[in-house]
Parts: structure tokens; sequence; C-alpha cells
């Protein structure tokens, strides 16, 4: 799956003669870190993580993080 989710946390910036000015979390490769899918299957990791192979938490907590997304879009 092409992750679209955009940004977990996303930031505003700006940019000046070619630096970007900004007090978030952007690289200075413009990148703003963590997409917000790569958040949402975190945080279901957590709770798959216990008492789980750590392969099948991993592979599952992608799976409802692309649930979450699907249900955000409606």
């Amino acid at each position: 799956m092409s992750d679209t989710s955009g940004p977990a946390f996303p930031q505003s910036f700006i940019m000046h003669q070619d630096e970007v000015i900004t007090s978030g979390n952007l690289t200075a490769a413009g990148y703003q870190g963590l997409s917000l899918r790569d958040y949402f299957a975190g945080q279901a990791l957590i709770a798959l993580a216990k008492g789980n192979d750590p392969e099948f938490a991993t592979q599952m907590a992608y799976v409802m993080a692309d649930a979450m997304l699907e249900r955000r879009r409606g």
C-alpha cells in the first residue's frame, strides 16, 4: 500500500532564501517524520504486542492502521 496518509504531526513552515524556518519536526530534507499510518500502527502495536508473536503483531498493526485510515475517509 502506498502511504498517502500525510504526516501524523503536521507543522507549518516557511522558506526564506532557500532555508526552511520552522519550530516543528521538519527535517533538512523537508520531511515531517512519522506518517499518520505509521502513528496509527504504532498505537495499535501497543495493544497487539502483549502475548502475540512479534511478526504477527506488526502485520496486524498495519492492518488495523489501514482500517483506521479507511474509516476516516468515510
